[in-house]
């Protein structure tokens, strides 16, 4: 069925595909949530199978690997990674990670949940020749231009881009995906200037060590390089094999008593099922940093995927990765320094479990530019009178503006 799945959305046979879908299904793809088969299939047939030779529906193939599943008589769940090459005119390399819940309805197998990340990478799926650009795990970065008067640049492109999500005195910066586009008045380094009439761009690109990054661009050129605070972070500028400027940045969280308690803004508990409360428990535990709490509420052999660090399996890995996935917040003594807004809770009963979505947005209290959505799903089981985790894949949600330039 999982062979299927893939073969039909990689021809674009949508009336095959349209069989494995369950009506309530619910489907995240690309960083976006289709709640419904009508909302999921219609995403399907927009979706972009890459270039399309004479004679073929896709220059896609795909590679299913490192896969694991469990199932039972009516309920099965799925997890494994997906290796994609495509391209007629070039190639390039790309992998989703993906989960996927299955019911079976009057003896048919449905797909009730498909959670898809482009975020990760998986050292067990053949990876492409060095010739091959790859996508695996993309990097993330800034896209800067030097501008003489912050205002008039804001009025020019606000039409264009909306409104900048983020204003100081000096800078504004306007939200693509998880990257900017930024217009500074205040250059980081006395090279950057304006120049009328030419390209005076350069790109801040996020890493996670820049003493890495400082012995590689050694090994590779005698450039003067030097590094210097740069808002919550540290910078490295340097110049390329052609002169340009190029600057690395590395976040350094940071850690204050004087940081207040997070915030959770979630939906009336009035009416909703006992899973309802257990979810919105797990997700206070995970943004106060309460790991044992949160450990507590999972099975022995839980699963927990963050497209933003990684998969673990078993609760002394899910304790690892929760508390590296930690490290790289802003913190205080209760938690993270952030607010949480939950919304569109959505929950499916199969037999002794239960599928549950709830999308949420993380509001980074003193550094925006850290702030994301994301999709929550999660498995939970009865155990006698409790719930208990079984498996739960925290993915980031794309922002929609409604811009020209989208």
């Amino acid at each position: 069925m999982i062979e299927a799945y893939h073969r039909h959305w990689l021809d674009g046979s949508n009336e095959e595909l349209s069989k494995l879908l369950d009506d309530q299904i619910v489907r995240f793809r690309s960083e976006n949530v289709s709640y419904g088969f009508t909302n999921a299939l219609k995403r399907i047939k927009n979706e972009s199978r890459g270039e399309r030779p004479p004679g073929y529906a896709s220059s896609m193939q795909l590679e299913i690997g490192d896969m694991q599943i469990h199932s039972e008589k009516n309920f099965s769940t799925a997890l494994y990674s997906l290796g994609i090459r495509g391209g007629a005119r070039w190639e390039y390399s790309d992998l989703a990670t993906i989960f996927q819940v299955f019911q079976k309805i009057d003896d048919t197998w449905k797909i009730i949940g498909h959670i898809e990340s482009f975020r990760l990478d998986n050292s067990k799926i053949n990876k492409p020749p060095d010739s091959v650009p790859n996508r695996r795990a993309p990097f993330t970065f800034d896209f800067v231009y030097p501008v003489k008067d912050i205002q008039r640049a804001i009025d020019f492109y606000s039409p264009l881009l909306g409104p900048p999500d983020i204003v100081t005195t000096t800078s504004a910066s306007f939200r693509v995906r998880d990257s900017y586009f930024e217009l500074d008045s205040e250059p980081i380094d006395e090279r950057i200037v304006v120049i009328n009439g030419r390209a005076n761009g350069y790109g801040i690109i996020n890493v996670n060590s820049l003493s890495d990054i400082k012995d590689k661009i050694k090994d590779l050129l005698d450039v003067n390089i030097k590094t210097k605070p740069c808002g919550d972070a540290e910078c490295l500028i340097a110049e390329d094999s052609s002169g340009n400027i190029v600057i690395f940045r590395e976040y350094k969280p940071t850690y204050s008593l004087q940081n207040k308690k997070p915030t959770i803004q979630s939906l009336n508990e009035f009416g909703q099922p006992p899973v309802f409360s257990k979810t919105i428990e797990a997700v206070n535990a995970w943004i106060t940093n309460d790991y044992s709490s949160l450990i507590d509420m999972h099975a022995n052999k839980a699963v927990w995927i963050d497209d933003a660090f990684g998969v673990a399996q078993g609760k002394q890995q899910i304790e690892q990765a929760l508390k590296s996935r930690w490290e790289s917040f802003d913190m205080g003594p209760n938690g993270i320094n952030a607010d949480l807004v939950t919304k569109n809770f959505q929950t499916r009963n199969i037999g002794d479990r239960h599928l549950v979505t709830l999308e949420m947005f993380i509001k980074m209290r003193t550094n925006p530019k850290r702030s994301f959505n994301a999709v929550l799903t999660q498995v939970w089981k009865r155990e006698g009178l409790d719930l208990k985790l079984e498996h739960t894949f925290i993915a980031q949600k794309r922002y929609i503006k409604d811009t020209p330039v989208g």
